[in-house]
C-alpha cells in the first residue's frame, strides 16, 4: 500500500510542477454500519415543526389523561450543516468511515478491486474511503481552497443541506426513523465563531432533489442508516455540482438534544468526479491528475466493474425549522 501511495504522489508533484500550487479542514469520526431498508426520493416533507410545547397532560388514545414532561425551550427535528469536512487519512492507513462492501480488502485482493482497506480511529477494519488518497492529490495539484470555498457557500447560504428525521420519538432509541436529505433555501446568518446560527428558519428547495432513507434505527444513542442513494447538488457561488452517493451509509451519535454531526458514506463514480472536474474555473491540472490516477485508486463497483470511488464526509449541524416553501 505504501507502494502505491508513493506513485500516486509522484504523479501528483510532477503535475503540481506544472503550475501554481495553492496552499483543509480535517475531521475523524469513528465508523458504523446499517443493513435497514430504503427508498429513492421523497415527495414531502413535513414542514409543520413547533418552536416550543408546553403544559403537564396529554390524551392518549383512550382518552385517558397521562402526564407530560413539561418542553422547556426549543425543539426540533431538523439540522443544517454548518460545517462539511471530508474524512481525512491523517494517520497512514487510519481513516474514517464504513465498511461499504462487508470486506477486509488488501492490495491485489479479490476484494475492493485490490485496493487496501483503512482502519477506523477506533480500531474497526474494513474501511472503505479512497477519497481520503485522492483529496491530498487534487490539493497539490491547485485544489487546496475546496474546504475554504465549501465553508464559504454554507455561510453564503449557497450551500445548505438539512438533515431532516421523520418518524423521530426518542433521540437515544429509535427502531423505525426516516432520514430525509435534501437542500434548504433561505437567509444565512453566522455567529461570532464564523458558523451558521442556531434555530434559523428556512424552507425547503423543491426544486433539488429530496432524498428518503426509509428505517434506520437508533440504538443507545447510536443511529444508523441506509444504504441508499443520496443525491448531493452542492452550490459553490456561480458552480453547481451534482454529487451522488451510492449505497451510502449513515451515521450518528446522538444525544438528548439531537446529533451534533452525522457522517455519510458511499461511492462516487469516476465519471461523476471527472464531469466536476471538467467545470470551467477549474484547475486545468485536476481533470489531468483525476484521469491518470483515479482508475488506479477504484475501489468500488456501481454500474460497471470498478467504476468508483469510495469518499466520506462529516457534516457538523445547526438545529433549524423548515416551513413549506411558498
Amino acid at each position: 500500500m505504501m507502494v502505491r501511495r508513493a506513485a500516486l504522489l509522484a504523479a501528483a508533484v510532477a503535475l503540481a510542477a506544472c503550475g501554481d500550487d495553492d496552499g483543509g479542514a480535517t475531521a475523524n469520526t469513528d465508523t458504523g454500519g446499517g443493513d435497514v431498508g430504503v427508498t429513492d426520493v421523497a415527495t414531502d416533507v413535513d414542514a409543520s415543526l413547533d418552536a416550543s410545547d408546553g403544559g403537564d397532560v396529554a390524551l392518549d388514545g383512550s382518552g385517558e389523561v397521562s402526564d407530560r414532561p413539561e418542553v422547556t425551550g426549543p425543539t426540533t427535528t431538523t439540522w443544517v450543516a454548518r460545517r462539511f469536512l471530508f474524512e481525512r487519512e491523517d494517520t497512514p492507513g487510519i481513516a474514517g468511515g464504513f465498511d461499504l462492501d462487508g470486506a477486509v480488502s488488501s492490495v491485489g485482493g479479490d476484494s475492493g478491486c485490490g485496493q487496501a482497506d483503512f482502519v477506523a480511529p477506533d480500531g474497526t477494519e474494513g474501511i472503505d474511503n479512497q477519497f481520503a488518497l485522492l483529496l491530498p492529490l487534487v490539493e497539490a495539484a491547485g485544489g487546496a481552497a475546496l474546504p475554504t470555498l465549501i465553508q464559504s457557500a454554507i455561510n453564503e447560504g449557497d450551500l445548505l443541506i438539512f438533515a431532516h428525521f421523520d418518524g423521530l420519538d426518542d433521540m437515544m432509541n429509535d427502531d423505525d426513523v426516516d432520514i430525509i436529505i435534501g437542500r434548504a433555501a433561505g437567509s444565512a446568518i453566522t455567529g461570532s465563531n464564523g458558523l451558521l446560527q442556531d434555530w434559523l428558519t428556512f424552507d425547503v428547495d423543491h426544486d433539488e432533489p429530496i432524498n428518503r432513507i426509509e428505517g434506520a434505527t437508533i440504538v443507545d444513542g447510536v443511529l444508523l442508516g441506509g444504504p441508499g442513494d443520496v443525491e448531493l447538488p452542492i452550490f459553490v457561488f456561480t458552480f453547481r455540482f451534482d454529487v451522488t452517493l451510492h449505497n451510502a451509509l449513515i451515521r450518528a451519535e446522538m444525544t438528548e438534544n439531537g446529533p451534533g454531526a452525522i457522517t455519510v458514506g458511499g461511492s462516487v463514480l469516476l465519471d461523476n468526479i471527472l464531469d466536476i472536474a471538467d467545470t470551467p474555473g477549474i484547475q486545468d491540472r485536476i481533470p489531468e491528475l483525476i484521469e491518470q490516477v483515479g482508475t488506479l485508486m477504484a475501489d468500488m463497483s456501481v454500474e460497471g466493474e470498478c467504476d468508483a470511488l469510495t469518499a466520506v464526509a462529516t457534516l457538523e449541524l445547526a438545529p433549524v425549522f423548515l416551513f413549506e416553501a411558498p
